[in-house]
């Protein structure tokens, strides 16, 4: 067999026992080669280190294609484009502070959600970022970040109600609505995605993919809808959704809008001359939740069961966030009867009532109230 009949990729051309056999063919027979002769047992060990070169050469070629490069050299190709990883964010939000009237807080106050050893769930912590002051009705409100970036700092409302130091002015706190804006740094597969959707469908002179491009291209953004159009000749809306497929704070639509109005590496103006641009957070569109359940006391607790449907709910939301127009009553309750520990369920109902939600273009869904009552 000759150099140009052998296929270096497959598998069985490069075992040890194949590399082998190959060195062998090339001495002459005048020698001893038989297992056990001085010439196979010096070649053996030279076999088994070829095998690791032949795995690390068609390791290093998948690294130079988009669809198989892998971290570091994910990066490089994707730079090629002028797209780079997204690093991860804070999650940010408001608690309430509870305590004497008058009483400073100055910024830095560590606050937290309570653990759970049995469900074996972290605490996450935050830090006050303003300095305030409780206000003559006994309480004040205070901006927050979380300490660890990523989507850890997602948490639902009334979650952070633990005060992490001492502090006799404070009575309690709790965030009355959820935080929002935190994002894991950028997965392989999601930069890949965006790199090959950059490459197969490049935006031009501003239109609809350019946008849609810009948007996710700033870290914090998840999804992105685009509304040519939405108010007349030379007008677009982009919609965006933050961390969790959540609706964006106020800070990551100003960035957005920002960075689409600005220009790139080259000194170019992204968005065409005359554009009028709004960029918008999703809508939030509240799912209440009620049902009345049969459980399994043997091997679960209604608070078990609840914390558990919560979430799995998100994630059902989390998946449908600008991929679907509706919330299924019928999807709810198939995750709820799947829930570990439930038996049955009835009397299930979606905002009081029966019937499947909408969710347009510009909306997201997001979890708000659930009440589960054993029969």
């Amino acid at each position: 067999m000759s150099e140009s009949d052998i296929d270096y990729l497959n598998g069985e051309m490069t075992t040890e026992e194949a590399i082998r056999n190959r060195m062998l063919s090339r001495i002459s027979n005048e020698w001893d080669k038989t297992e056990g002769s001085y010439i196979y047992d010096s070649i053996s060990p030279v076999s088994i280190e070829m095998v690791f070169i032949a795995m690390m050469a068609k390791k290093i070629l998948k690294q130079g294609f988009i669809q198989t490069a892998e971290g570091v050299f994910l990066d490089y190709r994707s730079d090629e484009h002028g797209l780079s990883r997204k690093e991860a964010t804070y999650a940010t939000g408001k608690i309430k502070i509870v305590g004497n009237i008058g009483a400073k807080i100055p910024k830095g106050l560590k606050v937290a959600t309570e653990a759970d050893t049995v469900l074996d769930i972290q605490s996450v912590e935050f830090l006050t970022t303003e300095d305030v002051v409780i206000s003559e009705e006994g309480y004040v409100y205070a901006s927050i970040q979380a300490m660890t970036a990523g989507s850890i700092g997602n948490v639902t409302a009334n979650k952070i109600i633990v005060v992490m130091e001492s502090n006799s002015n404070i009575t309690s706190v709790t965030n009355e609505e959820q935080t929002l804006g935190g994002t894991d740094i950028e997965l392989d597969d999601n930069l890949r995605s965006r790199t090959l959707d950059y490459v197969r469908t490049p935006g031009t002179s501003g239109n609809e993919q350019n946008y849609k491009q810009w948007a996710l291209s700033v870290p914090g953004v998840v999804a992105v809808h685009v509304i040519p159009l939405w108010n007349g000749n030379g007008t677009v809306k982009v919609v965006i959704l933050g961390g969790d497929n959540k609706p964006a704070t106020e800070e990551l639509v100003k960035t957005v809008t920002e960075y689409i109005s600005g220009y790139d590496n080259n000194g170019y103006r992204r968005s065409p001359i005359g554009a009028l641009v709004t960029v918008v957070s999703a809508i939030p569109v509240t799912i209440n939740i009620k049902a009345n359940i049969v459980i399994d006391k043997d091997v679960t607790t209604l608070e078990k069961v609840k914390t558990l449907f919560e979430s799995n709910m998100e994630e059902y939301i989390k998946e449908n966030a600008f991929n679907s127009n509706t919330i299924y009553i019928s999807k709810i309750g198939g995750i709820l009867i799947n829930t570990n520990g439930v038996l049955d369920y009835s009397d299930l109902q979606v905002n009081d009532d029966s019937i499947n939600i909408p969710i347009t273009t510009e909306q997201v869904a997001v979890i708000g109230e659930v009440e589960l009552s054993e029969k």
